[in-house]
């Protein structure tokens, strides 16, 4: 009895961890979107106003700013298809820990203390050993480590 309640413990726990990586995720994700959506939307504005004033002279760069916005919305999207992907399945799958960092960080980007106060240095190898666990439960764990980090890093807030 003792032993299936600490079981049962343990899978809450695990799952309030997975609801927790999620939400920091699509965070990430949300605010990653909007800057890319930011990205078309100033060029597309400003490119329809020179047009009404039947002026062409800035259209290359223009298209080139629009394009570049479209890219990177198209990546946070590939991004986020990815990871619903992966998160679907909660049975051990051989993982390389280098590429799931890697991925997990694509995330933290968002951060807003990640993304103006730190400087990451990837030191990774392109590619590690091979472990088999669940990369749901990895990607939580490792998530927690770097958000422990950033949070011993992060300058006391006054009270």
């Amino acid at each position: 009895m003792a032993g299936e309640l600490s079981t049962q413990v343990v899978r809450a726990l695990l799952r309030r961890e997975r609801l927790a990586l999620v939400s920091r995720l699509l965070r990430g994700v949300v605010h990653n979107l909007s800057g890319g959506l930011q990205m078309l939307r100033l060029p597309l504005d400003l490119l329809e106003l020179k047009l009404a004033q039947g002026k062409t002279d800035d259209l290359p760069s223009k298209l080139k700013a629009i394009q570049n916005g479209f890219e990177r919305t198209s990546s946070e999207v590939d991004l986020l298809a990815a990871k619903a992907a992966q998160f679907q399945s909660e049975e051990p799958e051989p993982l390389d820990l280098c590429q799931l960092a890697k991925e997990q960080l694509a995330f933290w980007r968002a951060d807003m203390y990640f993304k103006h106060e730190t400087q990451l240095q990837d030191d990774l190898p392109a590619s590690c050993p091979k472990v088999t666990a669940s990369y749901l439960d990895v990607a939580a764990a490792f998530n927690a480590l770097v958000a422990n980090a950033l949070e011993a890093m992060a300058p006391a807030k006054a009270s």
